[in-house]
């Protein structure tokens, strides 16, 4: 019937209208969806094996300091100026310099004038001292890990270098009870299917072995090289042109994204997802393994182990923040004592 006609067109109608609707939502959709460039573009920039020495390199140098004081007068953390800062965050040293100021002024205080001023000197020049010391270690210690050994593949040939001069792109060779000098990604190992093993009491506490794994794509295409008798691993000429792209440093110690991509000759072949259990982290050993390649991908302050560290601010412990409350609150009565007295009198 006539009805029946304009009920379906009516349906047909609404039909329509709403596949338009679906369709240019469809499209909003796939102009919000990343492209490939704008993907990796929040993404660490590729990164070339066999790095040549002339390639100009923007990634932080691999050499960490952990010590927070400089001998520079001028410099903001000159150890003199920033101590002082972090001493006097105390209230009790706040406190007393106060009533320092007070009794060095004539006639305002009936005591002594230096009667609190030199105990105070007295103390914050035994901390500082203190404090200089333990820097002091620290900057030691950061000298001889920087200068720790680790040999690296350059210019067709295995060269040693200082764990500071290792840079991202270098593939590394690590043998059996050597640390990682930085973060890299596994790319040959010795034990049997490309397995190894790691230990990372360094970075999570935990003594049990960890095992990684070298990537399938990778690790077969070292199947037809050939071992290098002198070194004991074989030659990583064959990755030259292959490049590693990867996520911007972050300290997610059990989390990674990226992928390799490799030539041959002009043919670009497919990409190597690689995850977590392919990466190797500084910090970490080598164990049961007689050695492993790794590529390096994140040096010095942008490894995860130094993305975990504690920042180098003065600490303070639950007993000075109830001792700083409570110096504030005598102060405070103090201060009312002071003007009830003075209106009284």
């Amino acid at each position: 019937s006539f009805c029946t006609l304009l009920a379906a067109m009516s349906k047909w109608r609404k039909a329509k209208k709403s596949g338009g609707h679906d369709e240019e939502m469809g499209a909003q959709h796939q102009s919000m969806l990343p492209s490939a460039q704008e993907e990796d573009a929040d993404r660490r920039t590729a990164v070339a094996l066999i790095r040549p020495d002339k390639e100009v390199n923007h990634y932080c140098d691999n050499a960490v300091a952990t010590s927070k004081y400089s001998l520079i007068p001028f410099a903001v953390n000159f150890i003199i100026w920033k101590n002082l800062w972090e001493q006097f965050h105390k209230a009790a040293n706040v406190y007393f310099l106060a009533v320092s100021i007070c009794q060095v002024i004539p006639g305002l205080s009936p005591t002594g004038r230096f009667t609190t001023l030199v105990p105070l000197v007295l103390v914050l020049t035994i901390s500082l001292c203190k404090d200089a010391w333990e820097d002091w270690k620290r900057r030691v210690s950061d000298r001889l890990l920087n200068s720790k050994p680790a040999t690296v593949y350059r210019h067709g040939k295995w060269v040693t270098v200082e764990w500071r001069n290792v840079a991202v792109g270098d593939v590394c060779r690590v043998a059996k009870g050597e640390a990682f000098a930085a973060d890299m990604v596994l790319l040959w190992s010795s034990g049997t299917d490309g397995l190894c093993y790691i230990e990372t009491a360094n970075l999570d506490g935990e003594t049990n072995l960890k095992p990684r794994k070298t990537p399938g794509g990778v690790y077969s295409s070292f199947k037809a090289v050939p071992t290098d008798p002198e070194a004991g691993v074989p030659s990583p000429e064959h990755l030259q042109g292959s490049k590693v792209v990867c996520e911007l440093p972050n300290d997610r110690l059990y989390a990674f994204d990226g992928y390799l991509e490799r030539t041959e000759g002009s043919k670009l072949l497919p990409r190597i997802p690689l995850v977590s259990d392919n990466v190797l982290l500084r910090g970490a050993m080598l164990r049961n393994t007689s050695a492993i390649l790794g590529l390096v991908i994140f040096t010095g302050g942008d490894s995860k182990l130094m993305r975990n560290s504690i920042n180098k601010y003065h600490k303070r412990s639950d007993m000075d923040r109830v001792t700083n409350r409570q110096i504030f609150l005598v102060f405070l009565l103090q201060i009312i004592l002071s003007i009830v007295c003075a209106i009284g009198f």
